[in-house]
């Protein structure tokens, strides 16, 4: 007799479980859900669109292919290979002597030139590349401007110069949460071991660059936007699949040297 009741209070507590969750979900305004998704979207797509004739307008942008076709073809391989859609990311090559990358709204990546100088192989390059993919891919950046400056002031953006510099700012300058670098810092990991990129060199630079920061100003404003590079350093290099394969070049080492060359 009380195994039966047990029986019946369990089926009644089950029974009041599913009842409860049919009301929540029926009171789920779906329709409401799917349209801020869509206006987000929307103004991240717009809010890049301003960046960018904003870095056109302020910024030195380089055309020289000698420097921009190294960070193409690794973008395309890392995007290619993971299943990203390569044609939905813009990226901007900019003649500044700072060791800086990031990215923007509306899917773009800016590197600057002093990165380009700084890095001592492609595969440090990529590994930098892979990392500002994985904030675009998880929408990261959006995140980050929003807890900075607000999704009101987001929405309505104009293109008033001294806003987008505002924004331009806070995106170059200002550090994403510890668990977003942590989470882009493992996706790098995983985008650079599927395209057979070697991510070892990804943690190699992070510990260069922990290691001059004190001795070289070039360094703050990646410092400022990718802070504990050590302790991140080393989770990469936990994180590294002990029996990864030796990487294949992806660029020919004349467009290497010739970039090298160029800067």
């Amino acid at each position: 007799m009380k195994q039966t009741y047990t029986v019946l209070l369990q089926g009644l507590l089950l029974l009041i479980a599913v009842l409860l969750l049919f009301v929540l979900l029926m009171g789920t305004d779906w329709a409401g859900l799917t349209n801020a998704e869509e206006r987000s979207e929307q103004t991240a797509q717009r809010v890049g669109e301003l960046m960018y004739d904003f870095i056109n307008e302020t910024e030195e942008v380089a055309t020289d292919t000698a420097l921009t076709n190294p960070v193409h073809q690794l973008i395309q391989k890392l995007c290619r290979d993971n299943g990203i859609d390569y044609s939905s990311v813009t990226f901007h090559v900019l003649l500044n002597d700072e060791v800086n990358a990031f990215a923007l709204p509306g899917r773009q990546l800016v590197v600057y030139t002093g990165l380009l100088d700084e890095c001592r192989n492609e595969s440090e390059l990529a590994g930098v590349l892979a990392h500002e993919l994985a904030h675009i891919e998880q929408d990261h950046v959006m995140k980050k401007l929003a807890k900075e400056l607000g999704f009101s002031m987001l929405s309505t953006l104009t293109n008033d110069g001294e806003t987008l510099g505002l924004v331009f700012e806070t995106l170059g300058s200002s550090a994403y949460d510890r668990e977003l670098e942590i989470a882009a810092d493992m996706a790098a990991v995983e985008y650079l071991e599927v395209a057979g990129l070697n991510p070892r060199a990804f943690a190699d630079i992070l510990y260069r660059i922990d290691g001059m920061q004190d001795s070289s100003p070039e360094f703050l404003d990646w410092i400022s936007t990718h802070p504990d590079a050590q302790s991140r350093a080393e989770a990469v290099m936990d994180a590294v699949d002990s029996e990864l394969p030796i990487p294949e070049p992806v660029l020919p080492s004349a467009m290497w040297d010739d970039m090298k060359a160029a800067l």
